[in-house]
């Protein structure tokens, strides 16, 4: 069904004929969400379907998500100490860049008119989504740096340095060269993404050879790890697992180990993957916060002694501000003191 206006044709992308509504000949009853599906941003079949439950889902997700990376980003703001160590540094920037990404999507991707509009859109969905895995490449790196093969000397402003350039240049030039060649192939009249062949060439592509690097430097990781904890034997038998298990999820997250999801999310077990992907990877910014915040001692103790100094000004605060009234009241009325030395004499 198409429906008119005075300008052409409205978008139909969202909506479909409502049978209870009132439907004649020439009127029927239509209903719109205009909600966006997370697994949009990596549609394997570039089918672009858009069930409500899963832009539900992708909202609540990215919604918690976007409130634990922005306590991520507060907390590295305030405490200089935290962000001294190259681990963090990288964090931050792949805090900032899988945050610009949720906003730049849950915002824009509907916004399929103006046509201009819409291609700044998928061009800014394009740049985010590559330095995202671009950050996470270099997680990797440092993981496989610090747990794999152990360099005994490095710099580390070169290496965050070059980090920057990588993961935030490379993306750029890609996607100016597919805005040049292929500008037409950002975004449809039903989202607004990269699709076609750039999609395929420019955004699958990378996130593919990215995702395999991932996997292979998390499973190296984990083996190194595992051999570590057999020969110090610190860890019981019985908790062996469960902290390979914690340890193996945390690095993951890092990894975007969730993003294989939206890949497999092809033939009959789409409808499956499509889901796994938008639950996990909506959250990745939650988990982040969780594993790299809340379960972080030092993090802990940063706050700590920021709301003991808040506690302790504001009570020096109050406890000045009582003596300056009673002094006010003895200069006003110098009896009191009168009286107490009459008393004592």
């Amino acid at each position: 069904t198409e429906f008119q206006n005075v300008y052409g044709k409205w978008l139909t992308n969202g909506c479909y004929e409502y049978r209870d509504g009132v439907n004649t000949d020439d009127y029927f009853s239509c209903a719109c969400n205009h909600l966006t599906n997370f697994a949009l941003a990596l549609d394997v079949n570039q089918k672009f379907d858009n069930p409500l439950a899963l832009a539900i889902v992708t909202y609540i997700g990215c919604g918690i998500s976007l409130v634990g990376l922005f306590l991520t980003l507060l907390t590295f703001a305030l405490f200089r100490k935290l962000r001294q160590k190259l681990p963090q540094k990288i964090l931050i920037c792949f805090c900032v860049s899988l945050m610009g990404f949720l906003l730049v999507f849950l915002v824009g991707a509907e916004k399929a008119s103006p046509r201009l509009g819409c291609q700044i859109i998928s061009a800014l969905i394009h740049y985010f989504i590559l330095s995202t895995f671009c950050w996470m490449l270099v997680e990797a790196f440092n993981l496989y740096r610090s747990f794999i093969v152990i360099f005994k000397k490095s710099n580390d402003s070169s290496v965050f340095r070059n980090a920057n350039f990588f993961a935030w240049g490379v993306p750029g030039v890609i996607v100016i060269i597919t805005g040049v060649l292929k500008p037409d192939q950002l975004g449809n009249n039903k989202v607004c993404v990269v699709q076609g062949y750039p999609f395929y060439f420019a955004v699958l592509l990378p996130v593919c050879l990215i995702l395999l690097v991932n996997f292979i430097v998390l499973i190296s990781t984990m083996f190194s790890l595992s051999k570590r904890v057999v020969t110090t034997n610190k860890i019981p038998e019985k908790y062996y697992y469960l902290t390979q298990a914690r340890i193996g999820f945390m690095c993951s997250t890092l990894l975007g180990s969730s993003w294989l999801f939206g890949v497999l999310a092809v033939g009959d077990l789409s409808t499956v993957f499509q889901w796994l992907f938008c639950i996990s990877t909506s959250l990745q910014g939650f988990f982040i916060f969780v594993f790299y915040m809340l379960r972080n001692n030092e993090v802990f103790v940063e706050w700590r002694h920021f709301f003991l100094r808040f506690w302790e000004y504001d009570t020096s605060l109050s406890n000045a501000q009582s003596i300056n009234g009673q002094s006010q009241v003895q200069s006003d009325g110098s009896l009191s003191s009168n009286i107490q030395l009459n008393q004592i004499q």
